[in-house]
């Protein structure tokens, strides 16, 4: 039987199934796409067309790596009594520095602080350590022991930084780059601002992993806990003032404490 004549918008379709490469298509769904995610075909039922709805740059192990953050562990020379990683202290880091900036929002904060928006501080905060991922998290002990240690680890955290980004879609480096990067780039006052808060925050993490280990008992954080309330006291900023008066004293209550009967 003679081959039927194909319209051309269904020799266009045609074509571009060929040229995508290995392709498998759902009996159920009408969906055709490459194997391998570089692109996705999708054909609809109702016009029998195709679109191309996925983007062109191969597979990126970006969010796979930042993921292995729950693997580095943090607090290493001391003897814990509940380990932590830093996925864990970023996410309390980032949950902290958006309430700090909530609070210099609502006017707790010196007369010529810059405001910023509390989404933005989340921002740099969730990427604060991103690069102790490739690095590991080198003590604080090591890591400011002397001037040449700590510019040596400043620029394996660059080359780390680097190495992130390189996994990215290039359209997509602008979005990440600002973060990865933020102490290396020229930055403005809000910018400024929001790195001092995303750095009070960790300060105050610091602070509350020592009065968690001290609570349960644990004499290792003794003295850390004295020397990391002393660094954020000496920031001298009414957020973080605001935050040790109101929101701190809990983190060493027990569940039963912070969980009080409704008032009728």
């Amino acid at each position: 039987m003679p081959e039927q004549e194909m319209r051309p918008e269904q020799a266009e379709d045609k074509s571009r199934v060929e040229k995508a490469g290995q392709v498998k298509q759902s009996g159920e769904t009408g969906q055709v796409e490459q194997i391998g995610g570089i692109d996705q075909i999708e054909q609809t039922e109702q016009t029998g067309r195709t679109e191309d709805r996925g983007m062109t740059e191969a597979v990126s192990p970006f969010f796979a790596m930042l993921n292995r953050a729950r693997l580095i562990n943090r607090w290493s020379l001391m003897r814990n009594s509940r380990t932590e990683n830093v996925a864990e202290h970023t996410y309390l880091v980032a949950l902290i520095a958006h309430s700090l900036a909530v609070i210099r929002d609502l006017g707790h904060c010196h007369a010529k602080a810059a405001r910023v928006e509390p989404e933005r501080v989340y921002g740099y905060a969730l990427f604060h350590d991103a690069t102790e991922i490739i690095t590991g998290d080198l003590p604080t002990p090591v890591k400011y022991y002397d001037s040449d240690i700590r510019a040596a680890y400043a620029k394996v955290e660059r080359i780390a930084a680097d190495q992130f980004l390189d996994m990215l879609p290039e359209e997509m480096l602008p979005y990440y780059e600002c973060y990865l990067r933020a102490e290396e780039r020229e930055i403005d006052e809000e910018v400024a601002a929001c790195l001092e808060l995303v750095s009070a925050a960790d300060r105050i993490c610091a602070w509350l992993k020592c009065v968690e280990e001290t609570s349960q008992g644990n004499q290792e954080f003794r003295e850390a806990e004295q020397s990391c309330r002393l660094r954020v006291e000496e920031l001298g900023l009414p957020e973080t003032e605001y935050f040790m008066r109101v929101f701190a004293p809990p983190f060493a209550a027990s569940l039963d404490r912070l969980i009080q009967p409704r008032k009728q």
